[in-house]
This record gives C-alpha cells, structure tokens and sequence, in this order.
C-alpha cells in the first residue's frame, strides 16, 4: 500500500513538471519586449528615475510661499518678582492659562540663483537616471541577444550532431553485416564505433551548454526555470544597414547615452557651480505674519486680554562668510569639470575603438558568409554526385557518408555565418547607443 501511494505521488510530480514546462519561440524584438518588461534591473533604474522626477518637483515647489500656522495652548506659573540684588522677592499672581495663534507667509523673490540652481541640478540628476535606464536597457538588450545567439548555434550544432549521429549508427550496422559476411574487417566496424563514442560525448557538452545558456536567457526574463526558449530567427525580415564606418561613429555622438552621460553630468556640474556662488549673493523676500496671543506679560501687573499683531516687509539677508567658505567648493567643481571633459574625449576614443573593431568584423562576418554559400553550393553538388554514383555502386557507402557529413557541415556553418553577421550587426548597434 505504501509502495502503491509513493507511485501515485511520483506519477503527480511528474506530471506537474511536465505541465509546468513550457517550449516558447521567441524572435528577437519579442526578447527585447520580454527584457524592458520583466528584467530586475531595469525595473530598479526605473524606479531609480522615479524618484528623481519627484525631487525635481520637490526643487520647483521650492518658488511656492512658505506658509507657517501655530496654534499653542499653556499653562502658566506664578511670577516671582526679585530686587537687584536678588533678595526681597515676593509672588506674582497671575492668570494662568494662555494660547497664541499665530500665522506666517514668506515668498522668496530674490534668493541670488540658489533656487534656479537648485531645480537645474534636480533636473540634471533626473537627466542621469533617466539615461541610466537607457544604459541599462541595451546593456541587457546587448546581453540577452549575445546568448540568444549562442543559444540559436548550438541547437544548430546540436541538430548537426543528431543527424551525424544517425547516420554513423546506420553506418555501423551495414558494416556489422557485411563483417559477418567477412566483407568487412572488425577494426573498421571498431573505427566507427569510436568515433561514434566522440559524437556523442561532444553531444553531451552541446547539450550542457545549451542548458546553461536558457538557464540564464530564462533569468533575465524572469521566466520559469522549466521554461525552454526557441529561437525563432527569420534572417530575410532582418534590415542589415549598410551604413559605412564614418556614419556609425556620427550616430554614437549623437544617441551614445555613455557620451549623454558626460553631458547630463556637465550641467549638473555647471548647476552645483551657480549653487555655490548664489551663496556669495543677498537673497531678498516678502514676509507677513499676524498673531494673537493672551494673556498680556509684557505689562505689569499681568493683563488677561488677547494682544493681536501683525506685520508686512521686506526681508533682506547676507552671508559674508560664503565668499571664503565657497571659494574651495568652487575650486573642486572646476577641477572636477576638467576631469569629466578628459573622460568624455577618452570614452569618445574607446568607443571609436570599439566600432572600429566592431565594423571589420561585420564586414568580414559578410563576406564569410557568401564563402560559407558557395561551401554549401558545392556540398550539394558533391552529395549529388556522390548519391548517383553510390546508386549505381560506383562508391562506397563511406563515401556517400562522408559527403553527407560534408553537406550537413556547410549548412551548420552557413547558418553561424548568418548569426555572426546578426551578432556584430547587434554590437555596432549596442556601441552606437541604438540597440
């Protein structure tokens, strides 16, 4: 009974398993759908920017009045009242309970930049986690197409190897029969058998790699573990640009966000620089405030009756102290402003670099695969030759092999070719900032 029940519960598991996996084809936009969507770190940089939005509008709520409102309940002690020389003092008495309301404005007119600053650097900080999305996104973009790729080749691979397989087992046992016939010699049968061995250990190593790649492809998506990605590469609906070398590095000055990232820190640099001299500057506003408080303690004897005040002016204030206490912050920002300008040339120079290298790669990827087509041209001839010639015992079955092995290696090469073209065509993309 026991036995029985252990049985059943596998037999759910198993099946559980098997319903949870899932086989899902995949073309390349759909990946970069999936990874903007369901990615981690895309999620936190975007959350990241959010926040920086909101401290932008805190900045710009800095323009609004500040409006003050207290209301205060106390209770009062008796007063003692002392001489001079602290002796002969004697008890007050007075009314006990007081309140005071009161209420406050003051609009900033003239604050020397400081709030015009401050809301530049807000929007600057914005600027830079908003870009920082940017970044993030083709960098997983760039991350998740590199092993989809990989992924697509080693099915392909995978494929290959079946195939070679298949016919190598056909192989062995056409050749066991003719040995038995004494029309063969074991060693060859041997020969085969040990190859056959190699075949499908390189198999296993295809198949672990191609288990480790949808491991990581199914992580960045946030999908199921169980989940098995199909690609789903459909190379005549893919626009390769034939734009030349010169028109890619002129597309990376202008959409790069590694080269936008100088740029935002430049103007947060330049506002932190304003923010610092405002300090150097009066600041000028408007203030009003009227209250009501009681009792009266200002006179003597203590008057229980509410005293109401008010007041309008004009509130000017100045820190001198800011023109030797800002003067080293002022320093530091412009020397700070001198290192990012070096490492804006210095990014320009590695990405010219990298496009560079990119580029002949592309181009060189290209022109593989044309040799790789007229590989595969003359494979197939060959196989055609071979097969007629086979069919009319004019070759041995080793030869008809060995020519379909041939065929079904140029096809495999032919198709890596076409997914190096798509993958350095991806690179020059990921660099430009256009992925």
């Amino acid at each position: 009974m026991i036995q029985l029940l252990v049985m059943i519960v596998m037999a759910v598991f198993l099946f559980t398993c098997n319903a949870s996996a899932r086989s899902i084809s995949l073309t390349i936009e759909d990946l970069f759908q999936q990874v903007e969507v369901d990615n981690t770190e895309i999620r936190i940089a975007c959350n990241e920017r959010e926040v920086a939005f909101m401290r932008e509008r805190a900045e710009k709520d800095c323009w609004l009045p500040d409006i003050g409102l207290m209301l205060e309940e106390d209770y009062l002690g008796n007063a003692y009242v002392l001489d001079r020389d602290l002796g002969g003092g004697s008890r007050s008495p007075m009314t006990h309970w007081g309140n005071s309301l009161s209420i406050s404005v003051y609009q900033p007119i003239y604050t020397g930049g400081e709030l015009t600053a401050r809301v530049a650097r807000a929007d600057a900080q914005y600027r830079i986690a908003d870009n920082n999305v940017e970044l993030i996104k083709i960098r997983m973009k760039m991350t998740v197409v590199k092993l989809y790729l990989e992924l697509a080749k080693n099915l392909n691979l995978l494929g290959v190897y079946d195939e070679n397989i298949r016919i190598t087992c056909g192989l062995i046992d056409e050749m066991k029969a003719r040995a038995s016939q004494g029309l063969v010699l074991a060693n060859d049968v041997t020969r085969y058998e040990l190859n056959l061995s190699n075949l499908k250990y390189d198999r296993l190593a295809v198949v672990n790699s191609i288990s480790n790649l949808n491991y990581s492809l199914v992580s960045y998506l946030q999908m199921n573990d169980t989940d098995t990605i199909v690609p789903a590469i459909d190379f005549d609906r893919i626009n390769f640009s034939a734009m030349p070398l010169p028109e890619w590095r002129k597309l990376s000055r202008a959409e790069s966000p590694v080269l936008k990232y100088y740029e935002f820190q430049w103007n947060l640099l330049k506002s932190s620089v304003k923010l610092f001299k405002s300090d150097r500057l009066p600041k000028i506003g408007i203030g009003a405030a009227a209250s009501l408080s009681a009792p009266i303690t200002t006179h003597t004897p203590v008057l229980d009756k509410n005293l109401g005040k008010w007041y309008v002016g004009l509130k000017i204030s100045f820190t001198p102290s800011a023109f030797y206490k800002s003067t080293h912050k002022i320093q530091a920002a412009t020397l700070e402003r001198d290192h990012l300008i070096d490492s804006y040339k210095g990014s320009e120079e590695e990405i010219d670099r990298n496009l560079d290298r990119a580029y002949r790669n592309y181009i060189e990827a290209i022109e593989h695969v044309w040799t790789q087509r007229k590989n595969v041209d003359l494979a197939s001839e060959n196989y055609r030759i071979v097969e007629r010639r086979y069919g009319s015992d004019l070759s041995l079955l080793t030869d008809m092999l060995d020519a379909s092995a041939s065929k079904l290696d140029a096809e495999m090469r032919l198709v890596n070719a076409r997914v190096d073209v798509l993958y350095y065509y991806f690179q020059l993309k990921y660099i430009s900032g256009v992925i």
